[in-house]
């Protein structure tokens, strides 16, 4: 979508009503207007802007012509900061919400003297100084930290708010009346990743199968970046893509959020307006934070059916880990109405540890492959791609795709191939995808001293050619569930070497597709590297095997036959 029909699409707001509320929670003298979102520009008046010291707009590209240079700033993802004007505002007034605001643009406001920012919740504005919100992510951070090392107080940390949630939904109503087959999936965002192809097959599939009326609802459209390539298959196959609410709601009937966190109680209370007006039969919501937000939600508000697709294995490993997330998946996973599910064996085992579960209480469904996934990418295709980044025709290429996150240890993957390249100069390297860390991954290559041989090739819309262009798929992420990526892989004939972690083993055929390399260190993965470039018997065999591994395990009817059993359909 472009930025001007994003604009567009974007709600009208009444900026002047907003700068008048929040006087009434004794906000004095101009504030530094912070714009999140893509607005029609029809709503910022001129008035409007000058009621503000300085204004943030969106992008860059589009601060208009008319606003001064030394009043105007702007959003930049990533890393989810902001360049902010040096206008002597004391306070922000941020047109979007909580979720929006990330600890980059709290220090670099707290750099600015900014003391307290003014954000919209759903019933209205909320305020909470900049000092408390980096305080309060501090002690998020340093609870992590004792989860990880000691999750017995991560349990016991959490008994106070699994009794509230556990309180909230037995005042919960009755189902809600709702189409029967209206499905509704929901993800935090659209941007290139293995679940967001998941949730793409998955509502192509239901498509096929006859189900009509689908939708997506995210968070935000896009994390980074501007490419789309996720919501333009969607809108190809005319399914609806739906945002959450950043501005008040005007929903008098939506639940409270009196007793929780935070970081969580808007977004429950923004998650349940969005189903309370489209009112599926079926929610399916997934990934740690939007499943715990979202389920929460569709709990207080009566959707008949919840399923939460929990990815990966258990947050506590992750980063991304909030200490409300275990209180309130166990509290959902006492109603009966709720189905939880994993995309591997060894993820579902680790969730059903971490949250003191039975087994078979977490449901298993691979990820599976589109149609399209499985057949060859086109030879000509394949070869301009190389020469598009200088590769030449002859050079074995080792790559993969990936976010570039902490959890996939993207140094390690640097670190493997500077080991390759010792060994065999003439490999090249290609990393598509995008992230973080891309630009500390460059200069690792920098300092490896192979920066002239890998190529990063940034996101792409089309994975089947830039997969085929490999002799050799790596992947060295220190966490997995079942890697969407290893399956593609393997269906264009690339064997795979993979770190031995979560999901990944079951994805491969080990020894006979790839390798699963038992230990996480640069030497063995590099040595498993060179075997499937140098053992031309066995790289041929492992190609073979690849694609009928693809097919067999990870077929979309498989899939969808497992995913409409837990929608309660027949499949």
């Amino acid at each position: 979508m472009s930025d001007a029909a994003a604009a567009a699409d974007a709600p009208r707001i009444d900026i002047a009503s907003l700068l008048a509320e929040a006087e009434t929670l004794g906000f004095q003298g101009k504030p530094l207007l912070a714009l999140p979102l893509r607005f029609d520009p029809r709503a910022i008046t001129i008035a409007a802007l000058n009621a503000a010291a300085g204004v943030v707009f969106p992008a860059r590209d589009l601060v208009p012509a008319v606003m001064p240079a030394d009043r105007a700033g702007w959003m930049h993802h990533p890393p989810y900061d902001w360049t902010l004007p040096a206008t002597g505002a004391r306070w922000i007034l941020f047109l979007g919400p909580r979720r929006r605001i990330a600890v980059p643009m709290l220090r670099s406001a707290l750099k600015r003297g900014l003391r307290c920012i003014v954000y919209a919740g759903p019933r209205g504005l909320k305020a909470e100084p900049v000092a408390a919100m980096l305080a309060r992510r501090g002690l998020e951070v340093a609870l992590h930290q004792v989860a990880r090392r000691a999750p017995a107080l991560d349990r016991l940390e959490g008994r106070a708010l699994e009794k509230i949630v556990a309180a909230m939904l037995m005042r919960a109503p009755a189902p809600m009346a709702a189409p029967p087959r209206r499905i509704l999936l929901a993800n935090h965002s659209l941007s290139m990743g293995g679940a967001e192809r998941q949730i793409v097959n998955t509502l192509r599939g239901l498509k096929t199968r006859g189900f009509a009326d689908l939708a997506l609802a995210c968070e935000r459209r896009q994390d980074y970046g501007t490419d789309d390539p996720f919501g333009r298959i969607l809108e190809r196959e005319k399914i609806p893509i739906l945002e959450l609410a950043g501005l008040p709601l005007a929903d008098a009937g939506l639940p409270s959020s009196e007793g929780l966190p935070h970081s969580l109680g808007d977004d429950v209370v923004f998650w349940a307006g969005l189903l309370r007006a489209h009112r599926p039969a079926v929610l399916h919501a997934w990934q740690d934070a939007t499943a715990v937000k979202a389920g929460l939600a569709a709990a207080l508000v009566g959707v008949p059916r919840i399923v939460l697709a929990l990815r990966n294995r258990a947050p506590w490993r992750f980063g991304y880990w909030l200490p409300w997330m275990r209180p309130v998946l166990r509290a959902l996973a006492r109603l009966q109405n709720v189905v939880l599910t994993n995309n591997s064996r060894a993820g579902a085992s680790d969730y059903a540890r971490w949250l003191d579960l039975p087994a078979e209480r977490i449901q298993v469904v691979y990820n599976a492959l589109a149609p399209e996934a499985l057949a060859p990418a086109a030879r000509d295709a394949v070869a301009t791609f190389r020469a598009g980044f200088g590769i030449p025709e002859a050079a074995p290429v080792i790559g993969s795709i990936f976010r570039f996150y902490p959890e996939k240890n993207p140094a390690l993957w640097i670190a493997v191939a500077a080991a390759v390249a010792a060994r065999k100069p003439e490999a090249r390297f290609l990393l598509v995808g995008d992230g973080p860390l891309m630009s500390a991954m460059q200069e690792a290559a920098r300092r490896a001293g192979i920066a002239d041989r890998v190529s990063f090739a940034g996101e792409t819309g089309d994975p089947r050619t830039a997969l085929a262009a490999m002799q050799v798929f790596l992947l060295t992420s220190r966490e997995e569930g079942l890697p969407n990526v290893v399956i593609e892989a393997q269906a264009q004939g690339v064997p795979v070497v993979t770190t031995h972690v979560g999901g990944a083993p079951e994805a491969i055929d080990d020894g006979r597709s790839g390798f699963a390399a038992p230990s996480r260190d640069a030497g063995s993965l590099a040595q498993a590297v060179l075997r499937a470039l140098q053992d031309r018997d066995w790289a041929e065999a492992a190609a073979k095997r690849a694609r009928e591994c693809a097919a067999e395990r990870f077929g979309m009817e498989l899939m969808l036959n497992r995913t409409l059993r837990l929608y309660g359909f027949d499949a």
